[in-house]
């Protein structure tokens, strides 16, 4: 995102945890894309070392949201957006309730891109954005600016709608991937593993209907399906983060659906099954 941005003409600076990882960003940014290299030099600040933020995209796992906010929300302008960007749900209620005066946007993002050492940035795969406010009905002036710098990127009136069919699909696709070590394609290609993306899928098909999206709840298994073609090459993060020994965002992807289908009394035993044996692969107590 920071890339779209810079290359557009936007001044923008990124804001990671400490010095040394500021120190390692130091160096210019190699963008790897299917028709070459670029060399961007965008400026890169300890969070403790940025001064007054006009506005802000928390590009975090869900987990690390709140903890990011804290470090810069001293330096916020009164009326700077934020905007979140993560996987899952759930992390936008947390950040509201700590701070409340914030002006806090939700986004969701087919965009592909990993790390695979530093300062090298693969550019996997073009995607679309879609940026909203679960009240707002009016769109921003910034929006304009910040949709014109970053490709496919869209307004969108309900995008806890969009968060929720995002939601749904990872969680039918991602902690498989990490339980079984594999990219998602192969989640389609292998018959045991695609019986058990088939029996997540129908308990969130469930759960959508409960949520008020019966529209398209019927369809998830092949929505689905669609994006383990389109992505069969990807190593989920959830997948990257098992083996790198980081914790993952199962809590607020399948994690959070256990719980709504516990509020709502509707059984959900392969999601349950799921979320607590990849918290057993990171080492964490399991869940109630």
């Amino acid at each position: 995102m920071a890339s779209h941005l810079y290359r557009a003409g936007a001044e923008v600076t990124l804001l990671v945890r400490n010095r040394h990882r500021a120190r390692q960003r130091q160096r210019p940014l190699q963008l790897h894309q299917p028709d070459g290299v670029l060399h961007l030099e965008i400026p890169c600040l300890a969070s403790s070392s940025a001064s007054i933020i006009p506005a802000l995209l928390v590009a975090t796992k869900a987990h690390q949201s709140l903890a990011a906010l804290n470090w810069v929300h001293d330096r916020l302008t009164a009326d700077a957006p934020v905007v979140l960007l993560h996987n899952g749900l759930g992390v936008r209620e947390q950040i509201g309730e700590r701070y409340p005066a914030l002006r806090l946007f939700s986004a969701v993002t087919t965009e592909a891109a990993h790390f695979p050492e530093a300062n090298h940035l693969v550019y996997a795969g073009r995607g679309t954005t879609r940026i909203g406010h679960p009240q707002d009905i009016v769109v921003p002036a910034w929006f304009e600016h910040l949709a014109g710098a970053m490709g496919d990127t869209r307004w969108e009136v309900d995008i806890e709608q969009s968060q929720w069919r995002k939601l749904v699909i990872n969680a039918a696709i991602n902690p498989l991937t990490a339980l079984h070590g594999c990219p998602n394609g192969e989640i389609f290609s292998n018959p045991r593993y695609r019986s058990q993306a088939r029996a997540l899928a129908e308990e969130l098909a469930e759960l959508s209907r409960a949520r008020g999206y019966g529209e398209w709840a019927g369809q998830l298994w092949e929505m689905a399906v669609e994006v383990m073609h389109s992505s069969a090459d990807n190593r989920s993060s959830m997948l990257q983060d098992i083996e790198a020994g980081r914790p993952t965002e199962i809590d607020h992807i399948s994690g959070y659906l256990c719980r709504f289908a516990r509020q709502q009394q509707i059984p959900c035993p392969h999601n349950e099954e799921l979320w607590q044996r990849i918290r057993k692969l990171e080492g964490r107590q399991l869940p109630p």
